[in-house]
């Protein structure tokens, strides 16, 4: 596990600048550091493709409306750890599009209320203003795609939705084809490491009734 680690900044193919910040990388078996802030950086690129494209779009062409700004920023959370993880220590990464830092606050508001209340935060929201403490963020939907949570913030609501959605469907994905790829090249075994071996919480969980 990598606690705050690399960060990768570089302009997107349309000349959004894209900004990765990881904060935790609970796939060190796949691929190192550097190369998971890249693919996160990938995935970034794709989405600041779609924010410049559907920016410039006329608003009779526009399937999801004319994107107001051509930036965004997003929270993911990390989808391996438990609940009792604090939605601090559980964010996995940061990415940044465009001009969007402004907006990384909302986009975390957004993927911890998720986290927290188990759906989407703008529904919470709306209809259960009760799960929502003093502090708490008035706007915008998450995205929840097979565990992985996303929060984004700096368009309209449904907007964010959208990317955060494609966002997470796109990381699902990739980490599919990485462990695939790993079990291929790892062969028969029972451990998702090098050497075979359980993680450290694994082994401290069986510590006290182990007579080995």
């Amino acid at each position: 596990m990598v606690i705050q680690g690399a960060e990768v900044a570089s302009t997107s193919p349309s000349g959004l600048n894209v900004r990765v910040v990881v904060r935790r990388h609970p796939y060190g078996h796949l691929l190192d550091a550097e190369a998971f802030a890249q693919l996160l950086w990938e995935l970034g690129a794709h989405r600041a493709e779609s924010i410049r494209a559907h920016h410039a779009l006329d608003a009779a062409e526009a399937p999801r409306g004319v994107y107001p700004r051509d930036c965004l920023a997003m929270i993911v959370m990390d989808p391996t750890v438990g609940p009792w993880v604090d939605n601090v220590d559980a964010v996995m990464a940061a990415i940044v599009i465009g001009e969007g830092d402004y907006f990384l606050p909302n986009a975390a508001a957004k993927a911890g209320g998720h986290r927290r209340v188990g759906y989407d935060y703008g529904e919470a929201y709306i209809t259960d203003p009760h799960l929502v403490a003093h502090g708490g963020f008035r706007h915008g939907h998450s995205a929840r795609i097979r565990g992985v949570v996303v929060g984004a913030s700096a368009l309209n609501p449904d907007q964010d939705l959208y990317e955060s959605a494609q966002l997470a469907a796109q990381f699902v994905a990739r980490i599919g084809d990485l462990h695939d790829d790993w079990t291929q090249r790892a062969g028969f075994g029972e451990w998702l490491s090098e050497g075979d071996v359980p993680d450290a919480e694994t082994r401290a969980m069986a510590r006290f009734a182990q007579r080995l």
